[in-house]
């Protein structure tokens, strides 16, 4: 499909022009504003779950050692341990406290000798 439209004059043009390309700006500094504010949302969601996760009690009664192999005959997936659970807790709770961008760390100034 195809759409022909026929302008009187130039300025009919330079204003279609201007229109979309105002369209088109907005749209591209609308879609910019929605990211930044769906990544802060992300990252703070993210942080907030990791502390929740770092305070619960550990389940009991679901340790590698007292967990069956077997049940009716089939064999199960080996379960992890608790150490690998615990390892990455703590490698995602450093990470959520990782230092942001935008702030600034001043350098270590050079020990003076006496």
């Amino acid at each position: 499909m195809c759409l022909y439209v026929n302008f009187d004059s130039d300025l009919q043009i330079d204003n279609l022009i201007l229109i979309w390309k105002n369209f088109w700006y907005n749209r591209a500094k609308y879609l910019m504003d929605k990211k930044e504010i769906a990544k802060e949302f992300a990252e703070n969601a993210a942080r907030e779950s990791l502390i929740e996760i770092s305070y619960r009690l550990p389940e009991t009664g679901l340790t590698a050692e007292n967990s069956p192999k077997y049940i009716n005959g089939q064999e199960f997936v080996e379960p992890l341990t608790r150490d690998g659970d615990e390892k990455y807790r703590s490698e995602l709770i450093s990470i959520s406290y990782s230092l942001s961008p935008d702030v600034k760390v001043l350098p270590l100034l050079p020990q003076q000798n006496d």
